[in-house]
């Protein structure tokens, strides 16, 4: 039996880990522990703040809760590391709380507090890479696969229209249920719409791409200029044009000579008075 499952963290493999051996003890390398600390105090704090040196070395210094084998002190370290945490930021301490604090209890509880070798890890992921065949797939592939899994629970919805499978309809859409001979008379429109009519949660607009391939939800706002309050469609564009200046020697009527006298009468006495 396996007395300790070593790993680095890894979603997938810790998941595999834990089905294979459900009575394992865990422990989690502290090297990717502190990599990860270490990156988000640089983006909170900068690569050359006082206090983000200040908050590794409390954490994973010598008296740090990283180096106790025992629970008990471990609790008691996290608790003094508590006030280091109140200088920090707010986010740091939530991290601490969330990422850092059960893995290094971890630790603690298998006495094994500053396990660092990777080598464990990477060799459990590779036979387990080796185990599933895993590869590297194409972009096309996962979306064929992901098309695959969406048109088998169509399958599924259809059977349960019937009274088939393992999924029944529930009580508020009951009504759409019918018999198989029903569905085996009725041709591939009227089936999608007979599925549409039970499944489809709300009507919205739609937008098709050319090859019919897919469809996605139009956005409301789309199209909508800059600072625009109204309707895409009602909303008109205006042309602005700059409006003539009148030219002052083109004096076309009686008026404007009269003014021009005027003014010269009151330039003239202006100087004279001078």
């Amino acid at each position: 039996m396996l007395n300790h499952n070593y790993n680095d963290d890894e979603c997938a493999m810790r998941k595999a880990m834990e089905h294979s051996f459900p009575l394992a003890s865990f422990v989690m390398c502290v090297r990717h522990i502190r990599e990860n600390v270490v990156q988000k105090l640089g983006t909170l704090l900068g690569t050359k703040s006082a206090n983000r040196h200040e908050l590794i070395h409390k954490l994973f210094g010598d008296d740090g809760p990283s180096s106790w084998d025992d629970v008990l002190a471990f609790d008691a370290a996290i608790e003094a590391y508590r006030t280091t945490l109140a200088n920090g930021p707010p986010e740091f301490a939530n991290y601490v709380k969330k990422s850092v604090v059960h893995l290094l209890q971890l630790n603690a509880a298998a006495d094994r507090p500053k396990w660092t070798n990777n080598f464990f890890c990477e060799s459990i992921s590779h036979i387990l890479k080796h185990s599933v065949q895993w590869k590297l797939q194409q972009l096309q592939t996962l979306i064929s696969k992901i098309s695959d899994v969406i048109d088998a629970q169509h399958i599924k919805a259809d059977r349960a229209l019937c009274g088939r499978g393992k999924f029944m309809l529930a009580l508020s859409h009951a009504k759409h249920r019918m018999t198989v001979d029903r569905w085996k008379g009725m041709t591939a429109a009227q089936r999608r719409k007979a599925s549409d009519a039970c499944f489809k949660l709300t009507s919205y607009a739609c937008s098709t791409s050319t090859d019919d391939m897919l469809t996605v939800a139009s956005m409301p706002g789309t199209g909508k200029k800059l600072h625009q309050r109204k309707r895409k469609r009602a909303k008109k564009t205006k042309t602005l044009t700059l409006k003539k200046r009148p030219c002052v020697n083109a004096l076309d009527s009686s008026d404007d000579f009269a003014r021009m006298s005027d003014l010269s009468q009151y330039f003239s006495c202006f100087l004279l008075a001078a």
